[in-house]
């Protein structure tokens, strides 16, 4: 789901590690996104719920969290 670039909130981190095999991981971690990649809180929607991530083309998506993390609702 594209985010408008009005309700994307303040930086709250980047991406510091990709990964690509399961396992316990501390930090800024992804599976999806490579390293450096930005997200940002949403206004109105908690961080706890989803975030939105900065893409290469400049849109931002969300993404919701659940078991893990995934693209969408």
């Amino acid at each position: 789901m594209v985010i408008e670039k009005e309700k994307v909130g303040e930086k709250i981190g980047s991406v510091t590690k990709y990964i690509t095999k399961e396992g316990d991981y501390s930090g800024n971690v992804s599976n999806t996104y490579q390293e450096g990649t930005t997200y940002y809180k949403i206004t109105g929607v908690g961080t706890d719920n989803a975030i939105a991530v900065k893409q290469k083309d400049g849109t931002y998506i969300k993404a919701v969290i659940s078991e893990e993390w995934k693209e969408g609702e």
